[in-house]
């Protein structure tokens, strides 16, 4: 009982609390080299863990649903930014490259495994039943997002959230959920969404 309401405790520091004083301007605001430092943690401690092997069969599902999905976010986007609209790719090109590239490779995977590798093992004690790990997982990458405050930032990423933890839920591997958090975010950042994606925007 006490070791729960320690990770309890733990949990809501930080997931919530943290990322609160962040976007408050009580800690340092830029999140990434946290970010990126806690996920060469964890891929260190949990090296003989992870399998990053591709696994396209788990694969299938997200791909399908992003498929689906993706030409809706295309109208949204040209509709709610027709300034911003496929403005990084053809106006600023490199950049563009560059942020494909090094966004999945770098934030992405360190998101996933902080907040759904890392978590589903951490947690699991808190949140005994899988759904409630995927509520609390979707909750906690959502929020974490306050740290970019915006609030199209955090629906954005509350549902995104969903996907992903859904995604792991099935699949329990790295590579699926890898893969479909690298495909949406490198897809709002390439419709004019990456405004509200980076450190630094305030809206």
């Amino acid at each position: 009982m006490r070791r729960n309401s320690l990770l309890l405790l733990e949990f809501l520091a930080l997931f919530f609390v943290l990322p609160s004083l962040m976007a408050l301007g009580i800690l340092p605001r830029n999140p990434i080299p946290l970010l990126l430092l806690l996920g060469v943690v964890i891929a260190w401690v949990y090296r003989k863990e992870i399998d990053y092997r591709p696994r396209w069969r788990e694969a299938k599902l997200p791909l399908l649903i992003f498929l689906a999905l993706s030409p809706g976010m295309v109208l949204i986007a040209a509709y709610l930014l027709p300034d911003r609209f496929l403005s990084l790719p053809l106006e600023r090109t490199k950049l563009w490259i560059m942020i494909s590239i090094l966004y999945p490779l770098l934030s992405v995977s360190s998101q996933e495994l902080i907040f759904r590798f890392w978590f589903w093992r951490r947690y699991q004690p808190l949140f005994p039943k899988e759904t409630q790990l995927i509520i609390a997982s979707t909750l906690a990458f959502g929020y974490g997002h306050v740290v970019l405050r915006n609030i199209v930032a955090c629906v954005l990423c509350l549902v995104g959230g969903a996907l992903f933890s859904l995604t792991y839920s099935r699949s329990k591997t790295f590579f699926p959920v890898w893969l479909e958090h690298s495909l949406w975010g490198v897809l709002l950042f390439t419709l004019g969404f990456g405004k509200y994606l980076y450190h630094g925007a305030q809206h």
